[in-house]
C-alpha cells in the first residue's frame, strides 16, 4: 500500500489484487500458486471489497504486454 492508502505490489494473503497484470508478474504469481484478480483500483479496503463481492476476475493469463 502507497502512502495514500492506495494498492501497491505485495499480494494480500494468496492472491493479487491488480489492475493489470504483465507476463513475468504473471508466471512468478502463478508459481507460487497465487491468484491474480484483475480490476482492482482505489484503496486497498475498496479492491477487498470488490473482491468479497465477487466483482474482480481471476486472471488466466497476463492481460497486458510486458515492458521489456
Amino acid at each position: 500500500m502507497d502512502g495514500a492508502g492506495r494498492l501497491s505490489p505485495g499480494g494480500a494473503g494468496g492472491f493479487e489484487p491488480c489492475a493489470n497484470c504483465g507476463p513475468k508478474a504473471f508466471r512468478v504469481l502463478a508459481a507460487a500458486g497465487i491468484k491474480v484478480f484483475l480490476g482492482a483500483t482505489g484503496t486497498v479496503g475498496e479492491a477487498v471489497a470488490a473482491f468479497k463481492e465477487g466483482r474482480l476476475a481471476e486472471a488466466a493469463e497476463a492481460n497486458v504486454e510486458g515492458h521489456w
